[in-house]
């Protein structure tokens, strides 16, 4: 199989995809939050929000995720919510040092869920 370069378009719908997929699952639609995950300023994920119209794609999106995967995701947020509040009392507690990066994801677990309107 020959190998071949990626075009700067092509690139830019990855880039574009991936922004959009934190957006709805991981970021409740802030734009900020994708902007510390991708390191592409804010405006830029606030305006490929507006010309591919992720609120309504996010709708689509979210309606198409069957039941199992529901409950999956369900599962994954919850355990994960569990896991970062036992770490946030544990740094409270003083049983371990506080580490900037998990605190922040520990934050963003409870910034809601990805489905809310905003």
């Amino acid at each position: 199989m020959e190998l071949r370069e990626i075009t700067r378009q092509e690139l830019d719908t990855e880039l574009r995809e991936t922004a959009f997929q934190h957006w709805v699952m991981t970021c409740n639609r802030d734009s900020k939050l994708v902007s510390l995950k991708m390191d592409i300023p804010a405006r830029t994920i606030d305006a490929w929000a507006k010309e591919d119209g992720w609120a309504i794609r996010a709708k689509s999106f979210l309606a198409g995720i069957d039941e199992d995967q529901r409950a999956k995701i369900l599962a994954n947020i919850t355990f994960g919510a569990d896991e970062g509040v036992q770490y946030l009392r544990d740094v409270a507690s003083g049983k371990v040092k506080p580490n900037r990066d998990r605190i922040a994801a520990s934050r963003e677990l409870d910034q809601g869920n990805p489905g809310d309107e905003r």
